[in-house]
């Protein structure tokens, strides 16, 4: 992707979502922005997102390494050989980011975006633009066609990441009856996939209902799928006799998720 294609793509924060968000950090038994700035990034995050609940589950820090050109009129510690060396560590986890980003549940991405030498490293990503940026005391340490090139490199270091993760939602439907409507259209809006598990029959229940409520608000850019058991006479058993045959237990949920998203 491009930076004229990426910039296109840019859209104005979700102010609904966000007036959503602060509405609900009010509610809370706690004084009125006493978490400062944490608070005003949730709400950010429910902009981006576009979603009155966001979650960050999987997180990644992408590292761009690259060498700087003006090393060469002394004015850092050390040379432009510790680059590559400090890359390479990320791969073992041997790498201060790497132990500050395993405290908040973040994996680390290394590229190699500008390292003066060849980094032949299988965990580093490739990506050079050019070895080592030039000296900017004796000129401009990139031309801007090789700027442009960098921040694409970026663009499409997130985009690549985001294809190999999901980003689900979990909501405790406690609003069951009367169901939100506005809330259940903005997650049909925003989410691919939408899956109701219930400990109920499936005619008549939750997620029959909840279907008609998407249907029903004309959002069809999502798939429903509904977990529950059939409308049928239940046998005697225990609960996870009953719940594995039935198809309602852990594996044979998510089996069927993976099985829905894959097809």
């Amino acid at each position: 992707m491009t930076l004229e294609e990426a910039i296109k793509k840019i859209q104005p924060l979700d102010e609904e979502a966000m007036e959503y968000t602060r509405a609900r950090w009010n509610t809370l038994g706690k004084p009125l922005h006493s978490l400062g700035r944490l608070e005003e990034m949730v709400t950010q995050f429910a902009g981006i997102y576009r979603d009155k609940n966001p979650h960050l589950r999987k997180k990644a820090v992408i590292v761009m390494a690259a060498d700087n050109g003006v090393v060469a009129e002394g004015v850092t510690q050390t040379g432009q050989e510790v680059t590559k060396t400090v890359t390479e560590n990320m791969t073992k986890h041997n790498a201060t980011i790497c132990i500050m980003s395993s405290m908040s549940g973040a994996d680390v991405y290394p590229v190699d975006i500008g390292i003066a030498t060849d980094c032949d490293n299988p965990g580093v990503f490739p990506r050079k633009i050019k070895y080592g940026t030039d000296n900017m005391a004796k000129g401009p340490a990139m031309s801007r066609e090789e700027a442009v090139k960098a921040i694409e490199v970026g663009i499409g270091m997130v985009a690549d990441l985001k294809e190999k993760g999901y980003n689900p939602t979990l909501i405790n439907a406690r609003f069951a009856y009367p169901m939100d409507s506005e809330y259940i259209k903005s997650l049909a809006k925003n989410h691919r996939y939408i899956f109701t598990l219930e400990d109920n029959i499936l005619s008549g229940g939750f997620g029959e209902h909840f279907t008609m409520e998407i249907v029903n608000s004309g959002e069809k850019s999502c798939s429903i799928f509904n977990f529950a058991f059939p409308n049928a006479y239940i046998e005697q058993g225990s609960r996870e006799q009953l719940f594995e045959k039935y198809g309602m237990d852990k594996e044979h949920i998510l089996e069927k998720i993976l099985k829905r998203i894959e097809d």
